[in-house]
């Protein structure tokens, strides 16, 4: 008779530190997932609105995803949020006040953080310029928010120029200003590399990818995350001749209370004006 094996389950450091079962941020499962991917796949001749599902289940089910590699450094931010290319959106609105709006809506205060400088040091951070309110945070800009505000400052310019309008005084600052937003957009699409292959559409006119879904990290996530270091940051007298910069972070947002210790605690913590963050 030949000997019967005992299986037991492989520990941490015979796995590779893969996750166990019990685990719901992606890694390993006993969920037999090739079956189920499949039985997707055949479903998904319905149309693209089940690709997010299929794509979900994969990212939640992969056997071979390292523990914790998927967040983020910071926010702790994942790809898991299934979003489909589009080519219409109000941001490109036929009618022009609509569209001007929706840009308006997309401010970057929030994106201007205040962290402890214990923090940064153990992120491998440089330092930077302290906090007026808080000697011991120190006052960055998040990456997404330096996109989000070149991406205004080019369409406002381009509007202008499209529109015949009269460009503003400072006319050889705002042409350096763009260049550096040309040149900084091209090396945060380089650093991001998105592999995700376009389809070339089927019809004639449509443009690649549309309607295909991808797998993003949550904006909304990171913006909480944001908004709960904010550095009480408002973009206001610009280019008022000695406003000094760091002034712009001494206005803490509509109910926020700065505690003693040199806190911001938000309104929805304190009870006083807004409910959530996400609504200043």
């Amino acid at each position: 008779m030949p000997a019967k094996h005992k299986y037991k389950f492989l520990t941490d450091e015979n796995q590779g530190n893969l996750c166990t079962p019990t685990t719901t941020n992606g890694c390993s499962s006993n969920v037999p997932t090739n079956k189920i991917l499949l039985l997707l796949l055949i479903l998904s001749s319905l149309g693209h609105l089940l690709w997010p599902i299929i794509w979900a289940v994969h990212l939640h089910y992969d056997p071979n995803k390292p523990c914790g590699l998927e967040k983020s450094l910071y926010a702790g931010l994942t790809y898991d949020v299934p979003v489909p290319f589009r080519d219409v959106s109000t941001f490109v609105h036929y009618n022009s006040v609509i569209a001007d709006a929706t840009w308006d809506n997309w401010v970057i205060e929030p994106g201007i953080v205040a962290l402890p400088h214990s923090y940064v040091n153990g992120k491998m951070l440089p330092q930077t310029q302290d906090s007026p309110l808080d000697s011991n945070k120190g006052v960055y800009v998040l990456s997404s928010y330096h996109s989000l505000h070149c991406l205004k400052q080019l369409r406002d310019s381009f509007i202008n120029s499209a529109m015949g309008k009269p460009g503003p005084d400072d006319a050889g600052t705002t042409y350096d200003h763009n260049l550096h937003c040309f040149d900084f957009l091209r090396q945060d699409i380089i650093c991001h590399a998105d592999d995700t292959p376009r389809y070339t559409g089927l019809s004639k006119g449509e443009h690649p990818g549309m309607m295909q879904t991808r797998v993003c990290r949550s904006w909304d996530k990171m913006e909480n995350w944001a908004r709960t270091h904010t550095a009480c940051f408002r973009d206001m007298n610009q280019g008022v001749e000695g406003f000094p910069v760091l002034n712009h972070t001494t206005l803490c947002p509509n109910g926020y209370i700065y505690s003693a210790d040199g806190s911001p605690t938000p309104p929805w913590v304190t009870g006083i004006g807004l409910s959530r963050s996400g609504e200043e």
